[in-house]
């Protein structure tokens, strides 16, 4: 049997690499920045929601919400809405979830108001580039959702012959998902 010796070299060594197994990076989960996410029974019940604030009024309009990634969560095409409300309106969510937070805003028709105030110029009379970012759109009707005070999603209606309706049903969804959300 061959006998080992114990030099202060070799037993610091051994102290450093021992302590080693007992030094731990910070946890995976202790650096995942926790938000709050937004279920999708809520979104679709604020897509219905919206969808029959505007069906009172007499229009038939698509609602389409989005997560704070712009990812599609719900849609609901109403009764007699056109074939455009169904981009339209995500368009109008999207945009919210997008630009809002730069903006420091919360609705399309905010963002909207940001551009004209900074005479932005762009085709005819959008406020968009000639070759537009996919997805994005000035057309009012987008309100962001909150719950506990942080952004977990957009809600955007298309449909009627003014925004600031779409706008309007699109309220009555943000607020019964920030209700279902508290």
């Amino acid at each position: 049997m061959t006998a080992y010796k114990l030099t202060p070299v070799t037993l610091l060594s051994l102290c450093a690499l021992g302590t080693v197994g007992f030094w731990r990076p910070m946890s995976a989960k202790a650096m995942v920045a926790m938000r709050p996410i937004l279920p999708s029974m809520v979104a679709y019940r604020a897509a219905e929601l919206a969808v029959a604030a505007c069906k009172q009024q007499g229009y038939g309009v698509t609602a389409t919400v989005v997560n704070t990634d712009g990812i599609l969560v719900a849609a609901l095409r109403g009764d007699d809405a056109t074939p455009h409300t169904i981009e339209n309106s995500f368009n109008k969510a999207y945009t919210t979830i997008t630009l809002g937070p730069i903006f420091k805003v919360d609705s399309s028709e905010k963002i909207k108001d940001k551009f004209d105030d900074q005479h932005r110029k762009g085709v005819g009379s959008w406020a968009l580039p000639a070759d537009p970012i996919k997805g994005i759109s000035f057309n009012i009707g987008g309100i962001a959702l909150y719950a506990n005070h942080q952004l977990v999603g957009a809600i955007g209606v298309s449909g009627t012959p003014d925004g600031h309706i779409d706008q309007s049903c699109a309220k009555v969804g943000k607020e019964a998902a920030e209700k279902l959300l508290q």
